[in-house]
Parts: structure tokens; C-alpha cells; sequence
């Protein structure tokens, strides 16, 4: 067994915790015989919206406790962004867009001192199906980022137009070529559809890794699909119309994918009924 350390990024706020859950929740049961450190970004946005609070410690330790049920070497971190944004949010054509402020916080990744070189961002949407060591200790050389093509965006934009739901990081070369430097400059200066994703491919062009399809699946999950997002996705029939179900809401979950990810689904019912009776108890005894 390879004993290397799989470091993985989250990012969002303490409203974002079922989606924190069930995705580390499948990255741990699909992946049990590697070290994994889950890295949560997070910060106080409250300014902005007063839902924006930061994910708390308590939470972090509530959903690695779970996890360690499948991996007993998983550890995490809670990272607190806002020591990182200096004036990043000012006089920013993006700083009102219809994505949260935890979606850029990755861009800021490279100001954070003591980080491992090799990191594996996922988003929230994402559910893990396999073992991303493969992924995770692939040789990128030279190349800053390894994406995945955008199931949509491509048609538009170009077919290196990448989805950044998934993202392999080399943090090394990111920081000696200074591409999120040049990433959060674009960002403020350019208003966009997509920010986050939109200026990472407008900067990362030359030295982006095209990753197969099966690490960022953004459609239907097939026999080989290792990690799957469950992003807003369009469909034209019976009429063009958007699909934006998401895991972490079972029931309408399960009517739209059916048995996909039964597994980490029953599992995250039983820890979501888990810490309904906790709650019964404790406020039982404290009324």
C-alpha cells in the first residue's frame, strides 16, 4: 500500500456543511487504504450575505469523526481565508456575482505559507465513486492545473474550456509562474459569467493537463467514473431546461439518479437521523 498523503480542498461556509459531508463522507468510503488531509477554506462573509458564516472547527472534527468510520488516517485543517484577501474584493467586477465568495477562495491558495505541493480541490456537488490516487499522484511535469473539459463550455468557448469543479493543483509551479497572482487580476478586471472558472482558463492555457473525462464527470456516471459533479447542467428535451439536483438532498436526489451512490447516500441518511436523535437528547436535558 502506498502510504503518500492524499491532501484534499473544500472550501464553503457553515450553511455548506451537508455538502462538506456527503462529499469527504465518499471520498473516505472509496478511499480507504490512503492517508487523506481534507483542507476546508473557509471565512467570514456576513457583509455580504448573513448566511456567509465561517464553517466551524466543531463541524470540521463532527465530519471527520464520521468518516474515519471508512478512514482511520483521514486528519483536516480549517482554514481561515480571510487573512488572505487584502483588497481582493475591491473594486472587483465580481465581487455582486451569482457565486459565493468561497468559490474564489482557492485562487488565494498560493499566499498560504506551509501547503503541500500537490493538492486536489473538489467542490461541494462532487461525489468520489473510486480510488483518486491515480489521479491525485499523476505526473504533471510543468503543467500549473489538470482540468477536466466543461460538458458545456466547450461548445462555447473552445474545447479547452475547462470545468474547474475539479481541479489538481501544482502548487509548486502555480507559484513560481504566479498564475493566480495573474488569475485574481483578471478576475477584478474583467466582469464575468463564471468568474472563478472563467479566469483560470483565460490565464492557465499553456500549462493546463487536460484530465479524462472519468475525474470530473459532469453528465452520467459510467463503470469508470471516479469522481462525479452533480453541477447545473442543461437539457433540451422535452424542452431546454436546467438540472440542479443535489446529493445532499436525498429524496429528490434518488428520484433523478436513482441507485447512484446508494452506498454514501444510506450512509449519509443514517448520520444525518445520527445527529437529529443527539440533538433530541441534548435539548431534552437543557430546556
Amino acid at each position: 500500500m502506498d502510504t503518500e498523503t492524499i491532501n484534499v480542498v473544500y472550501s464553503g461556509n457553515d450553511e455548506y456543511r451537508d455538502a462538506l459531508m456527503i462529499s469527504v463522507l465518499s471520498l473516505a468510503m472509496h478511499n480507504q487504504n490512503h492517508p487523506i488531509h481534507v483542507i476546508f477554506l473557509t471565512g467570514d462573509f456576513k457583509v455580504k450575505d448573513k448566511e456567509f458564516t465561517a464553517f466551524t472547527g466543531a463541524h470540521a472534527y463532527e465530519i471527520i469523526s464520521y468518516c474515519k468510520k471508512y478512514n482511520r488516517k483521514m486528519t483536516y485543517e480549517v482554514l481561515d481565508m480571510n487573512k488572505y484577501l487584502g483588497d481582493f474584493f475591491e473594486k472587483n467586477l465580481n465581487a455582486k456575482s451569482s457565486y459565493t465568495p468561497y468559490a474564489m477562495l482557492r485562487l488565494l491558495l498560493d499566499k498560504v505559507e506551509d501547503l503541500p505541493e500537490r493538492l486536489l480541490y473538489l467542490d461541494g456537488d462532487t461525489l468520489v465513486m473510486g480510488d483518486v490516487y491515480e489521479l491525485y499522484s499523476m505526473d504533471m511535469g510543468e503543467y500549473e492545473l489538470g482540468m477536466v473539459q466543461d460538458a458545456v463550455g466547450h461548445y462555447y468557448f473552445g474545447r479547452k474550456y475547462c470545468n474547474s469543479g475539479v481541479l489538481l493543483m501544482n502548487m509548486k509551479a502555480i507559484k513560481e509562474n504566479d498564475l493566480f497572482t495573474r488569475t485574481r487580476r483578471f478576475l477584478k478586471r474583467h466582469r464575468l459569467f463564471m468568474p472563478d472558472q472563467t479566469s483560470l482558463n483565460a490565464t492557465c492555457r499553456k500549462k493546463k493537463l487536460i484530465l479524462p473525462r472519468k475525474y470530473n464527470e459532469q453528465k452520467e456516471a459510467k463503470e469508470d467514473t471516479v469522481i462525479r459533479h452533480y453541477c447545473k447542467v442543461l437539457h433540451w428535451l422535452p424542452y431546454p431546461h436546467t438540472i440542479n439536483i443535489k446529493p445532499w438532498h436525498p429524496e429528490e436526489f434518488k428520484k433523478a439518479f436513482g441507485d447512484t451512490s446508494s452506498d454514501v447516500i444510506a450512509e449519509f441518511i443514517r448520520i444525518k437521523g445520527d445527529q437529529k436523535n443527539k440533538q433530541e437528547v441534548y435539548d431534552f436535558f437543557n430546556k
